[in-house]
C-alpha cells in the first residue's frame, strides 16, 4: 500500500509557489529599466526616465549646479533616443548665465555638440545619437546659476540611428563677410535636405561668437 506523506506534499507546494515566485520576480527585474536624475555620473538602459536633480515630481532643480552625466544604450548598434516631455529652464540674471542643458553626440563632452539649450527650447522636442555615434550614448551638461529654478524631463530609448540630413546654407553677405554693428544677416538652409522618406522638421544654427539658434522646419 503506498501511504502520501502530508507534510512532504505541503512542503513540495510552497517550495514550487517560492520557485515561481522567485522566477516572477527574476522577469520582472529583466524587463525593469532605471530612470535617472542629473548627477555626475552614468546610466545604461533603454526605457526610462531622464529627471533633473529633483527627480520625479514636483521638486525642482537647485541652484548652482553643475553636472556631467552620460547615458548610454544596452542594445549593441542601438543609439539612445530623448523625448523631451517637460523642459522648463529657468532665465533669470544676466543671459550668459541662463540655466541651460547641453547635449554631446557620444560618451564624452569631446563628441560632438548637438547644441546648447535654455528656457523652454526642447519642449516636446526629440533628441537621438547619430549614425556617427558608435557609442550610441549621449552626454548632458547641465549649469544652473544662483538665482531661479526650473523643471526638465525626458523619456528614453533605444533605436536605430537614421542617416542624417545633408545641411546647405547661405547667409546674404558675400564670404568673407564685412560686418557692421547692428548690421542684419539673413541665413537660409531651405537647400538642406532630407534623407529618402524623411523631411525636415528643425534647423539648428551654431555661430563661431558661441551663440546658437533654431528655426522650425517647412
Amino acid at each position: 500500500m503506498v501511504q502520501s506523506d502530508p507534510t512532504r506534499t505541503f512542503t513540495s507546494w510552497v517550495l514550487r509557489s517560492l520557485l515561481l515566485v522567485s522566477l516572477g520576480l527574476l522577469h520582472h527585474a529583466g524587463f525593469a529599466q532605471p530612470n535617472y536624475s542629473m548627477s555626475n555620473g552614468s546610466g545604461m538602459g533603454c526605457l526610462g526616465v531622464l529627471f533633473d536633480s529633483g527627480g520625479e515630481g514636483p521638486l525642482e532643480y537647485q541652484n548652482g549646479e553643475d553636472y556631467t552625466f552620460t547615458l548610454c544604450p544596452d542594445i549593441p548598434g542601438n543609439v539612445i533616443y530623448l523625448t523631451f516631455s517637460n523642459f522648463d529652464l529657468d532665465q533669470s540674471g544676466p543671459q550668459n548665465s541662463w540655466d541651460n542643458l547641453s547635449i554631446y553626440d557620444g560618451d564624452n563632452t569631446s563628441a560632438l555638440s548637438l547644441g546648447t539649450y535654455t528656457g523652454t527650447e526642447l519642449q516636446n522636442l526629440i533628441v537621438s545619437g547619430t549614425v556617427f555615434n558608435v557609442t550610441g550614448c549621449l552626454t548632458f551638461v547641465f549649469h544652473s546659476n544662483s538665482v531661479g529654478q526650473g523643471q526638465f524631463a525626458a523619456s528614453y530609448s533605444c533605436t536605430v540611428p537614421c542617416q542624417n540630413p545633408t545641411a546647405s546654407a547661405v547667409m546674404s553677405e558675400p564670404v568673407p563677410a564685412l560686418i557692421c554693428q547692428n548690421e542684419m544677416v539673413h541665413f537660409d538652409g531651405s537647400a538642406s535636405t532630407a534623407v529618402l522618406g524623411n523631411n525636415l522638421v528643425q534647423y539648428l544654427w551654431e555661430f563661431d561668437d558661441g551663440t546658437s539658434d533654431s528655426t522650425s522646419g517647412a
